[in-house]
C-alpha cells in the first residue's frame, strides 16, 4: 500500500492478518482504495469490518444518507488513460437490507438490460465487458471489468450522457463471497441543463452476506459538481445522487421480488 494513506496495511507480526478500519466512514474509502489491489486479504478483514459495523447500528441511516470522507488524491491515480482529481469532492452513502444472496444480484447488475431493470434512471445502456461476465456470475472468475455508456434520468428533470469504466469483484469473507463494485467517468459528463457541471464522479456498490441470509446493499458516491443557480446547496448534486441511489435500490428489490 502507499505509504501516504491515513490507514496502511499491516501484518500482524504473529499471524500475518491485516488490517483494516472499524468506522463505516473509514471502511468505505478503505474498501475503494483497494478495491483494485491484487491480494484480497485487506479487503476480506475489511468487508467483515464493514458488516460488523451495519449489524452494530441497524437503521441509523440519517435522512440524507451517509456522509463520508473524500477519497485521497492517490486513490483515484492511474485510473482510466484520463488524470483525476478529487478536489471539491464530496462523499455519500446509502445502505439497504435485501432477502436474497450475493449471487441473486449478479443477473440484474451484470447479464440483464440496465433499462430493464432500472427503467426510471436509465434512458439508455450501453456496455462492453472486459473478460467473460458470464465466467464472472458463475464465480468461476473473480474479476470482469467493463465501460459503460449511460443515459441516465435524474431528478428536477436533468438527464446526463456518461462514459465510465468500471469493474466487479468477488471477495470471500467470513460469511461468504460479496459482491462489489466501483466505477469512474471518462471525459466530460453531458447534461441538458446549463446550470450543473459535473466534474468528477466516482461510484462504489457493495453486496455484503449478512449473517444468517440476507444482505447489505451499500451504495456509495463521491462527487464535485458545480451548480450556477442561486439559493441551491453546494451539494445538491450528491443530494440527487443519493436520491439515484435509494431509488436504485428498490426497483433492485423489486425485480428480484419479481424472479423469487
Amino acid at each position: 500500500m502507499r505509504a501516504t494513506l491515513p490507514l496502511l496495511l499491516f501484518a500482524s507480526a504473529c499471524q500475518g492478518i491485516p488490517e483494516a478500519p472499524l468506522t463505516f466512514n473509514e471502511l468505505c474509502v478503505f474498501v475503494w482504495d483497494n478495491l483494485g489491489e491484487e491480494d484480497p486479504a485487506a479487503l476480506s478483514v475489511a468487508l467483515d469490518n464493514l458488516t460488523d459495523w451495519l449489524e452494530g447500528n441497524p437503521a441509523d441511516e440519517p435522512e440524507d444518507g451517509y456522509s463520508i470522507d473524500p477519497l485521497e488524491p492517490e486513490m483515484v491515480e492511474g485510473l482510466g488513460d484520463e488524470e483525476h482529481t478529487t478536489q471539491g469532492v464530496r462523499g455519500g452513502a446509502v445502505v439497504s437490507e435485501g432477502r436474497w444472496p450475493p449471487v441473486m444480484f449478479v443477473e440484474p447488475l451484470i447479464l440483464e438490460d440496465q433499462t430493464m431493470v432500472f427503467p426510471e434512471l436509465f434512458l439508455s445502456f450501453d456496455r462492453e465487458f472486459e473478460g467473460s461476465p458470464e465466467c464472472f456470475a458463475s464465480a468461476n472468475c473473480e474479476w470482469v471489468g467493463m465501460v459503460n455508456d449511460v443515459h441516465a434520468e435524474l431528478p428536477l428533470g436533468v438527464e446526463t450522457r456518461t462514459l465510465s469504466t468500471g469493474e466487479f469483484r468477488w471477495i470471500d469473507t467470513s460469511r461468504g463471497k460479496a459482491l462489489l463494485h466501483r466505477s469512474w467517468k471518462e471525459g466530460e459528463v453531458e447534461i441538458n441543463v446549463s446550470w450543473l457541471r459535473i466534474e468528477e464522479q466516482y461510484y462504489m456498490g457493495m453486496v455484503l452476506p449478512r449473517e444468517g441470509g440476507g444482505v447489505y446493499c451499500l451504495e456509495a458516491a463521491w462527487m464535485a459538481a458545480e451548480i450556477s443557480v442561486g439559493n441551491v446547496p453546494e451539494n445538491m448534486a450528491l443530494k440527487m445522487a443519493i436520491k439515484g441511489m435509494r431509488n436504485k435500490h428498490e426497483l433492485l428489490f423489486d425485480y428480484l421480488e419479481g424472479g423469487s
